[in-house]
């Protein structure tokens, strides 16, 4: 009703100095839709740092990030089918979706990588073998969220609704999207030929050898050497080596007394 009725209100002609503020529900998600954008952005860096730290490679964090867009589509089809609009909390809907589609990707990638890596299998082989014996765990997991989301929807609640659909819809569409184009994604990513190491070691010979010679200036002139004698290897190898510190103490004391070397020992 609001969207029929404001452009009947904005065509209005105002005297001078009068003007025409709305409120309610569209105030609120015009207050608040911007720090929770900014709050969604900073979740998904955070997100982001956390599988860089867990697979050490950018790419493969971004790969199982992708999986984020995926629930866009079903967020939308399940606010049209049921009536509802994007309101703050179908927001907060797909700020949650973001958390819970990532883990559908965890789980698919990283099981493509254990297969690969023990069985030597080709990226597309194990990029098909990971869909399909993941299917089930990513199916069980994402209908078990939607189910719990239903009395939400069936409430028709205008607050609780659209978090419903938005939960409900999107893990569903995204759960059959992740299944079938994250595998053709990882696939397409990365090849079965074998990356060559970069850095240092791969420069031609000659250009190592002058790096070498031109950096042995910058080097420090001074070193400070340790001149060690007879005598104070005699003490170290004494002080160090286990072995001499027994027979030293098996000389010294007689056979029967135990307790005493081995006081001697632990002290």
């Amino acid at each position: 009703m609001f969207d029929e009725i404001r452009p009947q209100i904005d065509n209005l002609k105002l005297p001078e100095r009068l003007s025409i503020s709305y409120g309610g529900d569209y105030e609120a998600q015009v207050e608040v839709f911007i720090p929770m954008a900014i709050a969604l952005a900073v979740s998904i860096i955070i997100i982001f740092f956390i599988l860089l730290f867990q697979f050490k490679k950018v790419k493969l964090s971004l790969l199982i990030m992708s999986t984020m867009l995926l629930t866009l589509p079903g967020a939308a089809i399940g606010l049209k089918l049921m009536g509802y609009p994007f309101s703050t909390t179908a927001f907060v809907g797909i700020s949650s979706l973001c958390g819970l589609v990532v883990r559908n990707g965890i789980i698919l990638i990283d099981y493509a990588r254990v297969i690969r890596g023990k069985n030597k299998m080709p990226i597309q082989e194990a990029a098909l073998a990971a869909g399909k014996r993941r299917m089930r765990p990513i199916f069980l997991t994402s209908a078990a969220a939607s189910v719990g989301v239903i009395p939400m929807i069936i409430s028709r609640s205008p607050l609780w609704g659209p978090l419903g659909s938005v939960i409900c819809f999107g893990l569903i569409i995204s759960m059959v999207l992740t299944l079938y184009i994250l595998p053709i994604l990882y696939s397409l990513v990365y090849s079965d030929k074998e990356q060559k190491p970069g850095g240092f070691w791969t420069l031609p010979q000659k250009v190592a050898i002058l790096l070498v010679i031109f950096s042995l200036p910058l080097l420090p002139s001074k070193t400070e050497a340790q001149t060690l004698s007879l005598d104070s290897c005699k003490s170290i190898a004494l002080a160090n080596n286990k072995k001499i510190m027994k027979s030293e103490i098996d000389v010294k004391l007689p056979e029967n007394s135990i307790a005493m070397r081995l006081q001697i020992i632990f002290r």
